[in-house]
């Protein structure tokens, strides 16, 4: 660790909001601010590593738990019909279903039809 105080190239680079809060913490030392700017930096790498395993095994388990769940002519439970029975009220994310859909190249659904 450094023992020479950052210039004001901190606040230009963080902004001076967010270097405020760190200098709070670290009682005005600048030293200390910057090491603790680059803690949290390290905590955050470790801490999403984690978080994206148990995103994608979240995410699986719902997959799994949903799989059988769909309405009769419905091949999977994110099709419209399956979706929206299951999600009545998630109204954006049958948008988000529907724009993801075209975005596959999927034909649009039609519920009138």
């Amino acid at each position: 660790m450094t023992t020479q105080a950052p210039g004001p190239w901190v606040e230009q680079w963080l902004s001076p909001k967010r270097f405020g809060t760190y200098l709070r913490l670290a009682g005005g030392s600048r030293v200390r601010a910057l090491a603790l700017r680059e803690w949290n930096t390290c905590v955050n790498a470790a801490l999403l590593h984690d978080f994206a395993h148990v995103e994608v095994g979240l995410r699986n388990m719902y997959n799994r738990a949903l799989l059988g769940a769909h309405a009769h002519g419905d091949n999977h439970w994110t099709d419209t019909r399956s979706a929206t029975l299951l999600f009545p009220n998630a109204t954006r994310t049958h948008a988000d279903l529907e724009k993801a859909r075209r975005a596959a190249g999927a034909p649009a659904h039609h519920p009138e039809k």
